[in-house]
């Protein structure tokens, strides 16, 4: 039986190679935030998994450098997986800017915009969230996601 982390883990990943796929592997900020605004409306994703999710991404991204790498080195040999992908092979000069931009992303901005949880607390009447400082906020966010493990739970 899988833990709750690793779980989580095969999600990001899933989501990972879901967006990146459907991009055509060229990593786009504004394209993320509206696949995850989408996927968000089926699976709700939790504040770990939006900030693992960057890493994941860097990981689909660099398995793609690495299937140019072999072809690379062994030309003439193709894996199994690159002969029942359907989708054209992004460039090599792509991927790399797809990492580039992939790394030059404020992930900050883009976890405030992503999180359910975040835009929950963003809409307190009184502002408060907003003025807190960054690890108050932090605490606000590890706080409701146990007290959501306790509601699941129940």
């Amino acid at each position: 039986m899988a833990s709750a982390g690793s779980e989580g883990r095969l999600r990001v990943r899933a989501a990972a190679d879901r967006y990146l796929q459907a991009a055509g592997f060229l990593f786009d900020r504004a394209e993320l935030a509206a696949y995850l605004a989408a996927l968000q409306e089926e699976i709700e994703l939790t504040n770990a998994e939006i900030t693992a999710l960057k890493g994941f991404l860097s990981q689909v991204l660099l398995e793609q450098v690495a299937t140019h790498a072999r072809k690379l080195a062994m030309p003439g040999r193709t894996s199994n997986a690159a002969k029942t992908e359907s989708a054209p092979a992004p460039t090599l000069p792509a991927l790399i800017a797809s990492l580039r931009v992939l790394g030059l992303t404020d992930w900050d901005e883009l976890f405030v915009e992503a999180s359910l949880c975040e835009q929950a607390l963003t809409r307190d009447p009184a502002d408060a969230f907003h003025k807190m400082e960054k690890a108050a906020k932090s605490d606000y966010r590890v706080a409701v996601a146990e007290l959501a493990k306790k509601v699941r739970r129940e």
